[in-house]
């Protein structure tokens, strides 16, 4: 985990065994010679159904945050073992880092940093920020992150906010100031800034590419801190080349953490990156552990957690 407390609160009730080799043959391995009753993961490891099957007797599995995208959850499922997640807890450092992109390409920080650093402060007359103030936000996903960003732009920076999230009701949307509206095609070319906060699942695969991305502002900055392949980053390099945005920030990526950093997409000045530690804060890390670890224990209690993802399919009660 990202957090010994975890692992403190674990060895109070049970024995832990723990491996920094997440290479498949590995993880088989062990979960196939030792018997384990729940097994807690982070990224980038993954258990993918191979590595599920060769668990045996294993009655849990826990990512470290909301994603599932690392966990084969109808393998899973199959075998009758409970997939676990925390949603919510770090939803404040991914809100955050978020609006931290958005304002560092806006202000073109990076450009501004590497000139200073070249004695190059003729800089300042050529380069033009822009003002997030009074601009529209656009979100696809409301949920505990998308909602959190828009109270931070609402309040800190004056903007108005609108969303696509087809499992939102719209009373909910007005509650949070926040106009919804009905699909993508609406909503993108009204966006300053579009920031995505959805799971990657087979119908958001790429669902901001080529054909979204023109919809948009020529001056619209894009920001992912969500999961790499809901955006098309083929798509958004060319148009990043052909000044067809403005600009993007992104946290995560379709081959993470393995980057072809000879792509063009990574020498552009209207980019900036971060290796996907949007969630992982000194705060964030201690809740996520904290709560994993907790949570595990439950089940193997014999309390069913809200985070239990396949609660349904494995007709959970408590």
């Amino acid at each position: 985990m990202y957090h010994p407390v975890g692992e403190e609160i674990l060895t109070k009730e049970a024995q832990v065994t723990r491996t920094d080799n997440y290479d498949p043959d590995n993880l088989k391995k062990i979960l196939s010679e030792e018997k384990f009753d729940a097994v807690v993961l982070r990224a980038p490891a993954q258990m993918t159904r191979d590595i599920i099957e060769a668990a045996d007797g294993v009655k849990a599995i826990s990512g470290a945050g909301a994603g599932l995208d690392n966990i084969d959850v109808e393998a899973a499922t199959e075998k009758g073992i409970a997939v676990l997640n925390c949603p919510t807890v770090n939803a404040v450092s991914v809100a955050e880092h978020a609006l931290t992109l958005m304002l560092t390409v806006s202000k073109k920080i990076l450009p501004c940093d590497q000139a200073v650093r070249k004695d190059s402060f003729e800089l300042r007359n050529k380069l033009r920020p822009t003002e997030l103030n009074g601009k529209v936000l656009g979100l696809v996903g409301i949920g505990a992150i998308g909602s959190k960003l828009a109270k931070m732009v609402q309040d800190g920076l004056n903007m108005s906010v609108k969303a696509f999230d087809p499992y939102v009701d719209a009373s909910l949307a007005e509650s949070l100031g926040i106009e919804l509206l009905p699909d993508l095609d609406s909503l993108l070319p009204l966006c300053d800034v579009l920031s995505l906060h959805v799971p990657l699942l087979p119908e958001t695969k790429n669902i901001i590419g080529e054909k979204e991305i023109s919809l948009m502002k020529p001056s619209a900055i894009i920001i992912n801190t969500a999961r790499g392949g809901i955006l098309d980053e083929e798509a958004l390099t060319r148009a990043l080349i052909e000044n067809k945005i403005g600009g993007a920030g992104l946290d995560v990526f379709c081959t993470e953490p393995n980057i072809d950093c000879s792509s063009p997409l990574y020498s552009l000045d209207n980019t900036v990156f971060s290796p996907h530690l949007g969630g992982i804060t000194e705060e964030s890390t201690y809740r996520m552990a904290e709560a994993v670890a907790t949570n595990i224990l439950a089940y193997l209690e014999g309390n069913f957690p809200e985070t239990v993802c396949n609660a349904n399919e494995l007709d959970l009660k408590n």
